[in-house]
């Protein structure tokens, strides 16, 4: 996509209808102008409470709905379309239970073609447990849902924030709520790996190290390159960074292949 393009959510506006704002620039020095808006249809939808978009621009993901709605939150994906100059709606995901907050948090992998949805109220593993949704692009370009894990205990709010690698073979997701080491809110974050059948596994967690830390709860991200893979985790201590050590077991040779983990491979730094 030869453009720029910036998406913006606005769940206030218009009687909290709410609405999603789509902009666009040609070049660099170019100001930018809207190129969509797309409109909640009734009072307190809060379209475009949260927003995120693929890094090659060709999906957008917005996330809908308030506690007081009274109505199931939602999800739409919408993909951009040549034939109209339009990003189109093609997938629509709705939270299954009262309560629940679908769309707490989103992710999606670099191509759009896998996205994250989590909820922080779920029940599955117990009151407000918390889950993540994994969504996979089938043979006929829809997502379907692929995989589904949930907090482990009450109150674990899980699925407070997600990310994909861009490789979309890794998925991280945070809990504000866990206590693991016995210290109250001290919060984690969850590392998945897609395995070589294409399953979803936890492969690692990281602890918060104290009361009210809430790891992860205000942002997690990765960064992943050909020699370098870190998680970075925002509580309310800070910022906390975890690096994938290399399990290389010649010491000539280097982890090569971080961005496409979990296959990666043993080289000599020559090569």
């Amino acid at each position: 996509m030869n453009r720029t393009i910036v998406v913006e959510g606005d769940a206030a506006y218009n009687e909290f209808r709410g609405r999603m704002i789509i902009s666009q620039k040609q070049k660099e020095d170019e100001e930018y102008i809207v190129l969509q808006e797309i409109v909640g249809e009734t009072e307190n939808d809060r379209c475009g409470r949260i927003v995120t978009m693929s890094s090659d621009g060709s999906t957008i993901v917005m996330g809908s709905g308030h506690k007081s709605s009274g109505r199931p939150w939602s999800v739409s994906i919408f993909r951009w379309r040549n034939n109209v100059g339009l990003y189109m709606l093609e997938d629509k995901f709705y939270g299954q239970n009262d309560g629940d907050l679908f769309g707490t948090s989103l992710a999606a992998s670099s191509n759009g073609n896998m996205i994250v949805v989590g909820d922080v109220n779920t029940d599955y593993g117990g009151t407000g447990s918390g889950s993540i949704f994994i969504y996979t692009q089938g043979d006929d370009g829809h997502l379907t849902l692929h995989s589904r894990f949930d907090g482990k205990n009450n109150f674990d709010g899980f699925g407070q924030k997600v990310a994909i690698s861009p490789s979309g073979t890794m998925i991280v997701a945070s809990s504000e709520g866990t206590n693991y080491n016995d210290i109250e809110w001290s919060g984690s974050v969850h590392v998945f790996v897609c395995t070589n059948d294409g399953n979803w596994q936890e492969e690692a967690r990281f602890d918060g190290g104290r009361k009210y830390e809430y790891l992860g709860k205000k942002g997690i991200s990765i960064e992943a390159s050909d020699t370098s893979l870190v998680i970075h985790a925002k509580g309310g201590a800070g910022v906390k960074t975890y690096n994938l050590s290399c399990s290389c077991t010649e010491t000539t040779q280097r982890c090569s292949g971080l961005d496409q983990y979990p296959s990666l491979s043993c080289i000599l730094p020559s090569e």
